[in-house]
């Protein structure tokens, strides 16, 4: 959980899905192709496809808009370039502003480091509350608590013991969340996190895909 503090995002381009000539499978790709893989055919968005390119959406997103949230991001480089199943990630939590708070070697850090491609994961949702601005409030004044207790500084950090996660965890104890407060680490991580990161895993193994392959044709089931 060791955090590289130079900017290394790589811009995505969008993954493009369109049907040319079949509708029985989905063409994809990062840039439309001259020719369609199945006829062979010119593809002119010009006359009319049978499904018009879409974007598929993006399991990544900007942190500053996604506020009240815990931010996901491999602790070295990006996703689409550095993903594999020992990939090592740093969190950090939004506040109602979008901005970053996070604990790493340098201590606890406020809006400083690249979050433009970022895994974000909601936890608090104010369209449960009669007055819309309750939660946010609440999220605000729970993370300075936490940051406030004198346990976050640089010589209190340690890459397995006391790091990125421990910050995160201390949080969402003190957010007292029902159904998250008594989670522990490994628990945090298999019930919040693990599922967002497969969803991340397809979309970056197709994203490779197209980058090597230009185009991948996906057969549609009856």
């Amino acid at each position: 959980m060791t955090l590289e503090t130079e900017s290394t995002t790589v811009a995505a381009r969008p993954i493009l899905c369109f049907q040319h000539c079949s509708r029985k499978a989905h063409i994809l790709c990062l840039a439309l192709p001259l020719s369609c893989p199945i006829c062979n055919k010119a593809v002119d968005t010009s006359n009319k496809l049978l499904l018009q390119p879409s974007v598929i959406p993006s399991p990544f997103a900007f942190a500053v808009s996604s506020p009240c949230s815990v931010v996901i991001k491999p602790s070295k480089g990006s996703f689409l370039s550095c993903l594999t199943t020992s990939l090592d990630l740093h969190a950090g939590l939004t506040d109602s502003r979008g901005v970053v708070h996070e604990y790493d070697r340098r201590g606890l850090t406020v809006g400083s480091g690249d979050w433009r491609q970022c895994v974000t994961i909601p936890l608090f949702l104010s369209s449960d509350s009669c007055d819309p601005t309750v939660d946010s409030n609440f999220w605000d004044y729970t993370l300075e608590v936490t940051k406030n207790r004198q346990w976050w500084s640089r010589e209190c950090y340690d890459d397995d013991d006391h790091n990125c996660f421990t910050f995160v965890l201390d949080f969402v104890r003190t957010l007292q969340l029902p159904t998250l407060s008594h989670l522990n680490r490994t628990q945090f991580c298999s019930q919040v996190i693990c599922p967002r990161m497969k969803s991340v895993a397809r979309y970056v193994t197709l994203y490779r895909k197209l980058e090597a392959e230009n185009v991948y044709v996906k057969k549609l089931t009856d």
